[in-house]
């Protein structure tokens, strides 16, 4: 096969690789068949892949062109294991490759396990090749591959590029069990986060599944009642005694409220100075007036490190009309602001005076409530290297709705709109720079870019909390990066936002680039390192010659300015062979995957991202 022509093969076969990746959740044993296959495809026959486990060395994946044969060796090698000792062993204590000709596995025969000497005596072999799997300094397994009678020897390129396949396996196997390792101790974190740190109350969650739990008993003959109280002026405390006198504010309010409950009565901090209560009681007005002895007792003054702080609570109430967990609580906080614009002490939930504002005002405390308790959720998408590089991903947020995740198209304005896009931005970032550690911590390169307003990004406090995040967390500067949209580009805000992530070495990206005002000046006048062409140009390039001229043209001006170029929205072949033949330096879009959770995107993750084009 012409060299040229084997390379284009081999990153168009890592491409559909990356493709296969995409489309589905492949555990490890899947995922190992499918790289043997593809090795098979592209360097051989056959391909195995062996793994050392508690120095035991077994067959995981075995792929071969002919059924007959593929069969023989999978019966023979079935329930068979391998020492060090052993040549297969040997191969992978020494770290070395291992190239045979035709002849030499002949006089090898004799040194061959049994099942080897079997399958060989029956079909022997032009070539073999074996790789050894190393990873973080410790040895895992082998990769090998053969050629039928007839083919072709094995060149020193062959052995490059299966090194180079072994590295990602050797990942592969390596991260298996970290990864598992870590979904079950996030799984048991989860179970036990119910409780907040602070007062030993049940935190929202916890209070939310009590109360989802009571709505659904099919069996509950009670009156239920569901109250927000919050303290009015709390902040006051904290900022004329401190946060530490605050917290203890807030612990002996807690202690008040479960002294005036009756025993065993859901109680929850559920915000900052905000509580909730679960009260069952004969009706209706008996679960009112046991809220209204508990108002009273929170009301008054409280003694702390010998102040006399004084408290006033407002309260919302609401009868839940429906098993709504999350609507009742809603109602019930919509109340609580009711009640503390009318001065007043206590106000019952009334669906009646739900007007457009009202609405609205739902929308945003219902959007500041889950920035606030983290409930926002994080997914990434790959962007995938043409080439050699470190695996990148871009970090899009969601927010689950009853079970359905949400792009930002909507609920987004309501953010910038509400004001809120400081705490959204600053929740992200702090999800992201956690799942960074863990990532780097399990020893893979990963670098994420995260979408940033230009007005949040102008403030200089937010450069800062960045850096100080990804220093506490031991990370390098580069794993982080910030992208913002090219209308954001405008006005000097935005030249001193970018010139202080320039000296704080944090990497800036313009998002859709070809969307907004397209002015060529601030490529040249702003610390800029990436370009990324909107979907609207690449879709369509591999057809389009305006198209691909667009791109070719961006593409040049970005390389001659020493930018990379990223091409978004790529989801089928002929576009990503477009785009790799246009220049661009990675590619990113449903044809290699879509935005999936962190956990969801293990298997892409210890595959290693292999690149485009090697």
């Amino acid at each position: 096969m012409d060299g040229s022509a084997g390379e284009v093969r081999r990153a168009r076969a890592l491409v559909e690789l990356h493709e296969t990746l995409g489309e589905a959740q492949l555990d490890l044993e899947v995922l190992l068949e499918r790289a043997a296959i593809q090795v098979a495809d592209l360097l051989g026959n056959s391909a195995a892949i062996w793994a050392l486990e508690r120095g035991a060395i077994t067959l995981r994946a075995f792929a071969q062109d002919d059924p007959v044969k593929r069969d023989l060796m999978v019966s023979l090698t079935d329930g068979v294991q391998h020492s060090l000792e052993d040549p297969l062993g040997i191969v992978i204590s020494g770290r070395e490759p291992l190239t045979k000709t035709r002849e030499q596995v002949l006089d090898w025969l004799p040194h061959l396990e049994a099942p080897y000497r079997a399958y060989y005596a029956a079909h022997m072999v032009e070539g073999l090749l074996v790789v050894p799997l190393w990873c973080r300094g410790e040895p895992l397994g082998a990769l090998g591959v053969t050629r039928d009678e007839g083919g072709e020897p094995f060149t020193p390129d062959d052995v490059a590029f299966l090194q180079q396949v072994a590295r990602v396996v050797a990942l592969t196997l390596a991260n298996a069990v970290l990864f598992d390792e870590a979904h079950e101790a996030r799984r048991r974190t989860e179970a036990m986060s119910r409780e907040d740190d602070l007062t030993g109350l049940l935190n929202r969650r916890g209070f939310l599944d009590d109360l989802r739990a009571h709505l659904e008993d099919p069996h509950r003959e009670s009156s239920t009642l569901v109250a927000v109280l919050d303290m009015d002026g709390f902040r006051l405390v904290n900022d004329g005694f401190g946060h530490a006198a605050g917290d203890l504010v807030l612990a002996g309010i807690a202690a008040r409220l479960c002294a005036a409950l009756p025993p065993g009565t859901p109680v929850a901090r559920i915000g900052a100075d905000e509580f909730a209560i679960l009260v069952e009681a004969l009706d209706d007005e008996m679960a009112a007036d046991i809220v209204e002895q508990a108002v009273l007792e929170c009301s008054g003054t409280l003694t702390v490190v010998g102040l006399s702080v004084p408290l006033r609570v407002s309260v919302g109430t609401v009868v839940p009309a429906s098993k709504d967990a999350d609507e009742a609580l809603l109602q019930a906080d919509l109340a609580m602001t009711r009640a503390k614009r009318r001065g007043a002490m206590v106000a019952a939930y009334d669906p009646r005076l739900d007007d457009p504002a009202t609405r609205r005002l739902r929308d945003v405390l219902t959007l500041r409530r889950v920035i606030s308790a983290g409930e926002l959720v994080v997914h990434y998408q790959p962007v995938v290297p043409v080439g050699r590089g470190p695996m990148r991903l871009e970090a899009l947020v969601r927010r689950n709705v009853e079970g359905r995740l949400l792009p930002p198209n909507g609920w987004l304005q309501t953010a910038a709109s509400a004001g809120l896009m400081p705490e959204l931005t600053d929740s992200v970032l702090g999800k992201v720079v956690d799942q960074l550690e863990r990532w780097w911590g399990a020893g893979l390169d990963i670098e994420v870019a995260v979408n940033v307003p230009a007005p949040v990004l102008a403030a200089p406090e937010v450069v800062n909390a960045i850096v100080a995040r990804l220093d506490k967390a031991g990370l390098p500067r580069r794993a982080l990066s910030v992208e913002v949209t090219e209308g954001d580009l405008v006005g000097p805000q935005a030249k001193a936002a970018l010139t202080r992530c320039h000296d704080a070495d944090i990497g800036v990206a313009v998002d859709d680039f070809g969307t907004g005002w397209s002015a060529l000046s601030y490529l040249v006048d702003l610390p800029l390192r990436t370009l990324k062409i909107d979907r609207s140009f690449v879709d369509g390039c591999d057809v389009d010659p305006r198209r691909a001229c667009v791109v070719r043209a961006v593409v040049d001006i970005a390389h001659e300015l020493d930018l990379s170029v990223i091409a978004e929205g790529v989801e089928t072949r002929a576009v990503a062979d477009a785009v790799i033949d246009l220049g661009a330096d990675a590619i990113q879009g449903y044809l290699f995957a879509r935005p999936s959770s962190a956990g969801d995107l293990d298997h892409l993750l210890r595959s290693g991202l292999v690149a485009v084009r090697s």
